[in-house]
């Protein structure tokens, strides 16, 4: 979706229909993210004058802005991660 401030990745309708707006980032985030997602909630709260919270899902926050990223009341922080298991599934005939 197409908002003033730039495109949304995701953009969710809750179940007491308010608006969740879901920024993706691939790798750690600093606070040019919290920016980008604030315009996102503010411009559809003007436009639908619903309730918008907001949910970053990344791998990690840089260290300078983990306090400020903690202290944030209407935006999410999740993070991501893979874990490679290997598991041997058949034997080899000796």
């Amino acid at each position: 979706m197409q908002l003033e401030s730039g495109r949304l990745d995701l953009l969710y309708e809750g179940e007491n229909r308010n608006y969740i707006v879901v920024e993706l980032k691939l790798n750690e985030i600093d606070r040019g993210v919290i920016n980008q997602i604030r315009g996102y909630i503010g411009d559809l709260r003007k436009q639908r004058e619903k309730e918008v919270c907001g949910i970053i899902v990344c791998k990690d926050i840089l260290p300078t802005f983990v306090e400020e990223f903690e202290n944030l009341k209407d935006i999410d922080i999740f993070h991501y991660g893979w874990r490679l298991t290997i598991t041997k599934r058949y034997k080899k005939d000796s």
